[in-house]
């Protein structure tokens, strides 16, 4: 497990997991390039082509290539094990490419946190990734990349920006009602 913090509590990552397993009619939901879905189901028995031994396929709810990690709400995809680590390693690889440019790169990731600062977002360089924080909010999260992390807090942004446009409409139409009584 790479991150241990885009797990929720385990009984939360159960639920979530079934609803996404549901939503994808428990069939992996990766797409060959031929355009065809993947035919593995949850629960199913294949036979290994390598060994010859039977086994049972699990699918996992996997986080999406642009889940961020710290959503508690993940975006989350119905994967066998198999496209799993294809996906998990092809992140990986665009990871350690992205680190090896970086040093071409110092300059617009410095003016990018330059700018992302003055907004108002906190994102720092610490050994073990990205932290990006919103003091006036009290969320924070850690990411692999500066882009990331600016990407997870905007992303907070949008969640508290749309709650509170929910909230005043909410109490918009209440008053309207209230208004309507008297």
């Amino acid at each position: 497990m790479k991150n241990r913090d885009a797990y929720p509590q385990a009984r939360i990552w159960r639920e979530l997991r079934e609803a996404c397993l549901e939503r994808a009619n428990k069939q992996c939901e990766f797409i060959h390039p031929n355009g065809k879905r993947c035919a593995r189901t949850d629960g199913e028995l294949r036979k290994s082509r390598h060994s010859g031994r039977k086994y049972i396929v699990y699918l996992h709810a996997a986080h999406s290539a642009n889940a961020c990690p710290d959503d508690p709400n993940p975006e989350l995809i119905c994967l066998c094990s198999a496209h799993h680590l294809k996906m998990d390693r092809k992140l990986e690889a665009q990871d350690r490419v992205s680190q090896r440019r970086r040093g071409y790169r110092i300059t617009t990731t410095d003016s990018l946190l330059v700018e992302i600062r003055d907004a108002g977002i906190e994102i720092e360089e610490q050994s073990d990734g990205y932290h990006w924080s919103l003091p006036h909010l009290g969320l924070g999260g850690r990411a692999t990349t500066a882009a990331r992390a600016a990407g997870c807090a905007l992303y907070q942004l949008r969640l508290d920006l749309e709650k509170q446009k929910r909230t005043h409409a909410l109490s918009t139409a209440a008053e309207k009602e209230h208004s309507h009584d008297h």
